[in-house]
């Protein structure tokens, strides 16, 4: 399982740098939607959080991480020809960090609670170290 998400989080992060570095407008794509490249950031790092919260937890560290490396891409976009940077981008980029691990949080906490009483024919609501009847 830990194989698995460490290669969906850097493939998230290789794509993440394709198309943050990028010209990716010989790509087809649908039919433009209004702001849709937000919904790419929200994706992109929304993803990225989540694999990331997973593997590392969702400590405050990996979420600093996350947030400069979505700022430095950013930044770097200011030199590149063929991109340009935007502070809503970077908003974008912030909320899917925020929602992805607000979903490794929930999907850690699930996990936890089926492990401490369901997967074990319990009734999911014991304590731990306290014996059901």
């Amino acid at each position: 399982m830990v194989g698995c998400l460490a290669l969906l989080f850097f493939s998230a992060a290789a794509l993440v740098a394709w198309f943050g570095f990028f010209d990716n407008y010989q790509l087809p794509v649908p039919p433009r939607v209004a702001d849709g490249d937000k919904v790419g950031h929200v994706a992109g790092f929304g993803l990225l959080a989540l694999t990331a919260g997973l593997l590392f937890g969702t400590g405050r560290r990996a979420a600093v991480l996350l947030s400069v490396a979505a700022a430095a891409l950013e930044g770097v976009q200011l030199f590149l020809p063929t991109r340009q940077a935007s502070v809503t981008d970077l908003l974008a980029s912030l909320a899917g960090i925020g929602l992805g691990f607000a979903g490794a949080f929930a999907l850690s906490a699930l996990a936890g609670w089926v492990g401490n009483g369901m997967a074990r024919g319990g009734d999911g609501g014991s304590r731990r170290g306290e014996e059901l009847p």
